[in-house]
């Protein structure tokens, strides 16, 4: 397990080296993006806006990257080898979406930090901070599991990069990461799919030095069901995708 981890860590640094200008200057723009909301668009509980815009930085990656990848090893028409290999497609996606997640905490760290001493934060506010992290942890792993999810239907469909780019809009916009959402329908959606609701409502409980339980339990049972459904979808999509000719770039 450890050697398949460090060739897909090899892989990346060595895709980061080649593109450094361009990974450069995409996270000055995530910079400034996330220093604009944060800070500029004088929201109200900035404290709490910063911490879902970190999990909003993982979610990014985390909702495409697993699609991408299974639409790149379409095109290429290597999907076949890969899902006859020993290895199988499912362990290779959540092997690269592990290895993305820590050089991402890298570039949380550099960049979120940056912020951090830039705005004028209620420092106090931050308080519980092992809560803090677990939350972010398990979130983090749900929002890649959502990802992988949707990638299990690439399987079957190909592309999927417009429903992927809407996701990533909505999360941004509705998904209780800029704003707490009021409207019911929305507010169902992002309780079952997403896990912002929860993970925002535990920061603000943070706060107020109330442990919300309960809802990290929901997170947890949350992070299960996704693994189970991610799980049966690429079992069955790959057996309908092997009857269609999709796994051979057909």
């Amino acid at each position: 397990m450890f050697s398949k981890l460090l060739l897909e860590f090899n892989r990346d640094f060595s895709e980061i080296k080649k593109y450094k200008f361009n990974v450069i200057f995409a996270n000055i723009a995530v910079l400034l993006i996330a220093l604009f909301i944060i800070d500029g668009l004088f929201v109200k509980e900035k404290e709490i806006v910063f911490l879902m815009m970190i999990l909003w930085y993982y979610a990014t990656y985390a909702i495409e990257s697993p699609t991408f990848l299974i639409q790149n090893e379409i095109t290429d028409r290597t999907l076949i080898s890969i899902v006859q290999s020993k290895t199988g497609i499912l362990s290779v996606v959540l092997y690269r979406n592990l290895v993305e997640y820590l050089m991402n905490t890298i570039k949380v760290i550099v960049i979120f930090t940056l912020i951090f001493v830039s705005v004028d934060f209620d420092y106090s506010k931050f308080n519980h901070i092992p809560i803090i992290i677990l939350v972010m942890v398990v979130s983090v792993f749900i929002l890649y599991q959502l990802g992988t999810f949707l990638s299990s239907f690439t399987l079957l469909y190909k592309r999927l990069g417009s429903f992927v780019a809407l996701a990533e809009t909505y999360m941004l916009f509705f998904g209780d990461i800029t704003v707490k959402v009021n409207n019911k329908v929305l507010l169902f959606i992002n309780k079952i799919i997403f896990p912002f609701n929860n993970a925002r409502e535990i920061f603000t409980q943070l706060q107020l030095n109330n442990i919300r339980y309960d809802l990290i339990i929901q997170l947890l049972i949350q992070a299960l069901i996704l693994s189970v459904l991610v799980k049966f979808s690429y079992d069955k999509n790959i057996q309908t995708s092997m009857k269609r000719g999709n796994l051979y770039g057909i």
